[in-house]
């Protein structure tokens, strides 16, 4: 069996005994998925201080939802990554959150997250104000069709792993994407940026 298997397999064990209790096997999960789940907090809030907050919530959430885990749906990286990549996520809207009028400016600190640090002023300007322009977007569509992109597109979640997160069939995951970005679109080309 590959190493990886092995390694998927003992962390899948040790979350089903989380799941009933076993404090021991979610300190040795924790020592196991932390690295991992740490690169993917720091991928998203870019601030070590801000990762440590994440993980905090993220692993305080695994441990209250393992009796949860079926590794039958997805594998327990792909779980316990769905988890942190929410609580990051969450973090970056109630720690930024401005004007709920709109309900635009809280993809603001979604701009900061995404900009290069390569970029230079005016195309750091230029980014963060494409992507405040989709936040607006998105806070104009459907629930449930904005939820399916920004798990897609933010979190970088495959439609399979959105179908999961979501409980919903992976056909419709796709349709909301398609519907979604379509409408998104059309926004972006219409006069003004952002007309319906």
């Amino acid at each position: 069996m590959p190493a990886n298997q092995l390694h998927q397999d003992r962390m899948a064990d040790l979350l089903a005994r989380a799941g009933m209790g076993d404090s021991r096997a979610f300190g040795r999960l924790y020592q196991l998925a932390m690295p991992g789940l740490r690169r993917q907090a720091m991928k998203i809030v870019r601030r070590s201080e801000l990762a440590d907050e994440v993980l905090q919530e993220g692993f305080m959430a695994i441990w209250r939802d393992a009796r949860h885990y079926s590794a039958a749906r997805a594998a327990p990286m792909t779980w316990m990554t769905a988890i942190v990549r929410n609580k990051a996520f969450d973090l970056l809207r109630s720690s930024h959150a401005r004007s709920k009028a709109t309900g635009c400016d809280e993809y603001g600190s979604l701009a900061d997250a995404q900009c290069d640090p390569g970029l230079g002023p005016c195309e750091l300007a230029e980014h963060a104000q494409q992507i405040v322009l989709v936040g607006c977007g998105l806070a104009r569509l459907e629930a449930s069709h904005r939820r399916a992109i920004e798990l897609a597109f933010f979190q970088e979640l495959t439609h399979a792993e959105v179908a999961l997160h979501m409980t919903i069939p992976l056909g419709t995951v796709k349709t909301w994407i398609r519907r979604g970005c379509t409408t998104l679109r059309r926004q972006m080309l219409a006069p003004k940026g952002l007309g319906r």
